[in-house]
């Protein structure tokens, strides 16, 4: 066993046994930017063995408050190209695979079959709901969550057993009804810590922790400027037009 996981593999609850169950692991991240860099990070540094991410966009200057897989000097690259030197810096014994696109309809259902998990990191609500609906078709758990300014949100989903994106949000907002972050801003301890807490749900799925540790038919609602962290209880919509076949 790699020393570097020593100070997990000492943990009760994660042991020798987790730690190869995470080197096992194939987990997809959709999104290398703001939340994408703290969670690709941490499930790097965490020892998950197979990690793919996709984006199409390239770094640039105003991206760097908050994405911290990218620097200075990547400035103008693809996203992908500088999370992935990041990544082999970071932790260079794992598998990565770069995907330099943006996750749709066509392609979306081949890049997370196969997956153990799909972390959305997405800065879009197509996106989002779309990764909620591909991942319940498929049957491949994920965890989905969005920042603005100082606050953010996350949800975990298993297709057929509890409540999913679609259940809670139902449909994506008409335009101009929901303003982005570009609009609003953000800061960058928003994403980070959001990220982490993403990451969380995907390690702790792949542990085989129990549903009550986890988010599961719950939202997480934080609120960094007044320190507010709030779980709330989501329940499945029996006429959700996402999940409500999916047994």
């Amino acid at each position: 066993m790699d020393q570097r996981y020593q100070r997990q593999v000492i943990m009760p609850d994660i042991g020798e046994q987790g730690q190869e169950a995470l080197l096992g692991a194939k987990v997809l991240v959709v999104g290398t930017g703001g939340l994408g860099s703290s969670i690709l990070s941490y499930l790097a540094a965490a020892g998950v063995g197979h990690i793919e991410f996709l984006d199409e966009d390239t770094v640039s200057v105003s991206n760097l408050n908050r994405q911290i897989l990218h620097g200075n000097p990547d400035i103008g690259k693809k996203k992908v190209e500088s999370a992935l030197e990041t990544l082999n810096r970071l932790n260079p014994t794992l598998h990565y695979e770069a995907h330099e696109l943006r996750f749709t309809r066509e392609n979306g259902r081949e890049l997370i079959k196969g997956m153990d998990y799909v972390v959305d990191a997405s800065d879009n609500f197509e996106t989002k709901f779309l990764v909620n609906d591909l991942c319940i078709e498929e049957k491949i758990p994920c965890t989905i969550g969005g920042v603005v300014r100082w606050d953010g949100q996350l949800l975990s989903v298993i297709p057929g057993k509890c409540a999913c994106y679609r259940c809670v949000f139902t449909d994506i907002p008409e335009p101009g009804v929901m303003k982005s972050p570009s609009e609003l801003g953000i800061i960058g301890v928003s994403a980070g810590l959001v990220g982490i807490l993403m990451a969380t749900e995907a390690i702790k799925h792949v542990l085989l922790f129990p549903n009550d540790d986890r988010l599961i038919n719950h939202m997480l609602m934080v609120d960094l400027r007044s320190w507010n962290f709030t779980k709330v209880e989501v329940k499945r919509n029996p006429s959700c037009t996402a999940c409500s076949a999916c047994k």
